[in-house]
């Protein structure tokens, strides 16, 4: 018999507990299943060495969940995680430039039209997975469930509003609010070291929670700013 302990990240209720444990007593070979909440983890039999990745490919399977064999997640894991954020930012770059011709204003307006745009897309893929990530840390979403939910068409009308143009100052004022709350919850799960799942590209990626989401931010926060101050 083989036992061992992992540690899961996703589960927000007793609900998630109990499908965790189903998704591991479902796995031939896995002869117990002793899954908490705080803290996140499992304790497990089986009758033989199972593999890592037999466990994450059966979590995968019911719902946005994962396991890790260590508290904190494996660092090569993170920086491989965060390749389709840095693609993406550099598309946006890359095209604003292209399209603003050195205009540094329209640069600003085309790229957050390009984040809100990109970054709502892949949230709709899977908007009640989407919302159940984000409600992890997010001051909003944490109280509110249904924030979650409206959260990605916000990010749309956002996307549009600076693509049209359309009632700048509140765009931009609308956009420096929308973020710097997020990053109160960002930065909040950060410094507890809060090992979850970062949701700001839905839950296509596994995106881990680290100081690039707060980079992020910042800069959407700053670029906000900048526009507000000029417009005003």
């Amino acid at each position: 018999m083989f036992q061992k302990t992992y540690f899961i990240s996703g589960m927000t209720c007793q609900s998630c507990v109990a499908r965790v444990q189903a998704g591991f007593l479902g796995i031939a070979g896995v002869v117990s299943a002793v899954v908490s909440l705080n803290p996140q983890e499992a304790i497990l039999v089986s009758k033989h060495e199972i593999s890592l990745q037999t466990f994450k490919n059966a979590l995968a399977r019911i719902g946005n969940y994962d396991v890790f064999s260590s508290p904190n997640m494996d660092i090569a894991e993170a920086q491989t995680s965060y390749k389709p954020l840095y693609l993406i930012a550099a598309y946006l770059v890359f095209v604003s430039a292209a399209c603003a011709k050195f205009d540094a204003m329209l640069f600003m307006r085309y790229f957050m039209a390009g984040f809100f745009l990109v970054f709502s897309f892949f949230k709709m893929l899977d908007v009640p997975a989407f919302a159940k990530s984000y409600q992890q840390y997010d001051l909003i979403a944490s109280k509110f469930k249904a924030y979650g939910y409206i959260y990605p068409f916000i990010e749309l009308l956002l996307g549009v509003l600076y693509l049209t143009n359309f009632m700048p100052k509140t765009t931009n004022v609308l956009a420096f609010l929308l973020m710097a709350i997020g990053i109160v919850g960002v930065g909040n799960a950060v410094f507890r070291q809060k090992k979850i799942q970062c949701a700001c590209l839905g839950t296509v990626f596994r995106l881990p929670m680290s100081t690039v989401t707060i980079i992020e931010d910042g800069i959407m926060i700053l670029m906000a700013g900048f526009n507000i101050i000029y417009l005003f």
